[in-house]
């Protein structure tokens, strides 16, 4: 399941707590619902996607 995070929301931190929590869980949490997870490989790059783009839009 993919979510997404517009450049305003990124500034609220609740937001990025939210963002964090549900990508380290996803994987997991995916698998109870019967969903097919990501690779490692791909949460890895979609964490430093989300990284790069806080860096970029939370200032």
């Amino acid at each position: 399941m993919f979510i997404y995070v517009n450049s305003e929301a990124v500034k609220r931190p609740e937001v990025t707590a939210f963002v964090k929590f549900y990508m380290e869980k996803s994987k997991e949490l995916s698998r109870e619902v019967g969903f097919i997870p990501l690779s490692d490989e791909e949460y890895a790059g979609q964490q430093k996607k989300f990284e790069d783009f806080m860096q970029t839009h939370s200032k």
